[in-house]
């Protein structure tokens, strides 16, 4: 999967597999930084498409409201 067309489930997925790697003792705690941080990495990506998605629906949603008064 190519990082720039990871969609938000490829996003979501990668999140809960680092998490899950880091409980079951997967992660050594040299990795443990990089992890973390692409974890959070990945965490600020899934926020800002929630953000743009939630932005086009509430201008959607308002252009309709505009075409009924």
């Amino acid at each position: 999967m190519a990082e720039d067309r990871a969609t938000y489930d490829d996003k979501l997925r990668a999140i809960e597999s680092l998490g899950k790697d880091i409980q079951d003792g997967k992660i050594g705690v040299d990795e443990l930084p990089q992890a973390v941080e692409r974890g959070k990495t990945l965490l600020f990506e899934c926020k800002a498409i929630l953000e743009s998605a939630t932005a086009q629906v509430e201008a959607s949603l308002k252009e309709i409201d505009e075409s009924f008064e």
